[in-house]
């Protein structure tokens, strides 16, 4: 399951500091060592308190701790939050909107430039003294109420990106805010394969891209000659046919493996795209 941020999160668990319907920033503790899909719907900034926080890509794992600030870009992650001798695990979890990055940029970085070169989705930032009294001195805002607090909030995070761009890492750190802003450039196919495998909706889809709904099936369109549901189950259903004729998993464990969260929806499709079952075309060695 992914869970998506920051409009869902165990409540329980979190303070959070929310103007209007969607949170602004969480504090986040979990008392168990876990592993979990994120879908982040805007970018992200994690402060790690106690514990530490691990990314996971597909050929390496990053392990962060009090001692870093993580700069994620919006879309899906996979994170574990892990601690020791049974203390729970802490962090501030502040979200970013293109807003501000613009705003933030046009008011305080003379240099326009843009990165040359990609820029990974996410940025390791060292702490330092300074940080560190930050987050100790934000952490206090979710404690207790403070007047005028959305003002307040919104001159701290003008600090914190002040703090971040005066560091060593300044260059990385403003690579990573404008490669942030230019998302909706980058080609739809990319972003649909990035994302194939995981189970998100065309809203979602159409979020990390940095395009309103419309605008995203209208260029979707253009590119494709199809609708975005109708190339996402013809690209699952190709790859589910990979995996039928060279692995030994089961049905449902291709269909969970392709994207699908329903095994009999996925069979339907199969057998309307093919003309037979997952199962025929395995036992009979059919070549799609």
């Amino acid at each position: 399951m992914v869970t998506k941020f920051p409009e869902m999160f165990e409540r329980a668990a979190n303070a959070e500091l929310q103007f209007g319907e969607v949170p602004f920033a969480i504090y986040k503790t979990e008392k168990n060592n876990r592993q979990h899909s994120i879908f982040l719907t805007e970018h992200t900034l994690i402060f790690v308190l106690k514990g530490h926080k691990k990314l996971h890509f597909p050929d390496h794992v990053i392990d962060v701790d009090a001692k870093h600030i993580i700069l994620l870009k919006r879309g899906v992650h996979v994170l574990s939050e892990y601690v020791a001798d049974e203390q729970p695990y802490e962090c501030i979890v502040i979200f970013i909107k293109d807003s501000f990055i613009r705003r933030f940029l046009h008011d305080n970085v003379k240099d326009k430039h843009e990165p040359h070169s990609p820029v990974a989705d996410f940025l390791i930032v060292p702490s330092d003294p300074l940080l560190d009294s930050f987050k100790t001195q934000y952490k206090c805002y979710f404690d207790q109420e403070v007047g005028h607090l959305k003002e307040i909030i919104d001159v701290k995070l003008q600090e914190l990106f002040l703090l971040l761009t005066g560091s060593p890492l300044n260059k990385q750190v403003l690579s990573f805010l404008h490669s942030a802003l230019a998302e909706h450039r980058l080609s739809l196919d990319y972003l649909m394969r990035k994302y194939l495998l995981q189970q998100l909706s065309i809203e979602q889809l159409a979020r990390v891209s940095g395009r309103s709904l419309a605008k995203f099936k209208r260029d979707f369109q253009q590119e494709f000659q199809c609708t975005p549901r109708q190339w996402i189950n013809q690209e699952r259903l190709a790859y589910s046919s990979i995996l039928l004729h060279n692995t030994s998993d089961s049905v449902a464990e291709i269909a969970y493996a392709a994207g699908f969260d329903n095994v009999s929806h996925f069979i339907k499709l199969f057998k309307r795209q093919f003309g037979f079952t997952p199962n025929s075309a395995r036992t009979e060695s059919v070549m799609i």
